[in-house]
């Protein structure tokens, strides 16, 4: 019997501790990442995204007051964070960043985080993508060990980064998807076969 069932399991494993079951200000922190197709023959344009794992965890990391607490979208559970994911004490409360649990292929986890949720209490909700990342990359030095700042950009450019194999990761992949205005609604631009290293 294997003992990880899920790639949930799996990140609830690696980057938390305790469940969360106490109500708060993080409770209206609940991102439901949602994940749109690309309408046929719509062109990328000036899209700005990243790619999506094939098989990865959609997750939120915040600060509030001095806990780091971890919300997994498909569980519907927040859960304190291990210490792998702590965000620094020099975090402002009410921080959140968003990101993608994955698992590379040789079994290191890891957490991507490709956008921001909240900023010092202030939702990023219709902030252009391109400013968020800004945000992000700005704070990346908060985030805990196990995560990292995931490469953000255009589309088309990734897209064709990854097809020709330039680009490489060490997981496989889904696709590339486009940021919208709204942290946590993206759009597959193609789904693709990465070559990886």
């Amino acid at each position: 019997m294997e003992l990880v069932q899920s790639l949930a399991h799996s990140c609830i494993l690696s980057i938390c501790c305790d469940p969360c079951l106490h109500s708060g200000e993080h409770v209206k922190d609940r991102v439901r990442p949602t994940v749109s197709e690309r309408k046929s023959g719509k062109s990328i344009g000036a899209d700005f995204g990243t790619w999506m794992g094939k098989r990865s965890e959609f997750v939120t990391i915040g600060k509030y007051d001095s806990s780091t607490l971890i919300y997994i979208p498909s569980m519907d559970a927040f859960y304190y964070a291990a210490p792998p994911a702590l965000l620094s004490p020099k975090c402002n409360d009410k921080t959140v960043f968003l990101g993608q649990y994955v698992v590379d292929d040789d079994l290191t986890p890891r957490v991507l985080v490709f956008d921001m949720v909240r900023i010092n209490g202030v939702s990023c909700a219709d902030m252009p993508p391109t400013e968020r990342y800004a945000c992000l990359q700005q704070m990346g030095d908060l985030l805990g060990p196990i995560c990292s700042v995931q490469w953000v950009g255009e589309c088309k450019v990734l897209q064709s980064e990854l097809k020709s194999g330039r680009f490489k990761v060490p997981h496989a992949v889904r696709g590339v998807m486009a940021l919208s205005s709204v942290p946590g609604k993206v759009t597959t631009v193609d789904e693709v076969a990465a070559k990886r290293t």
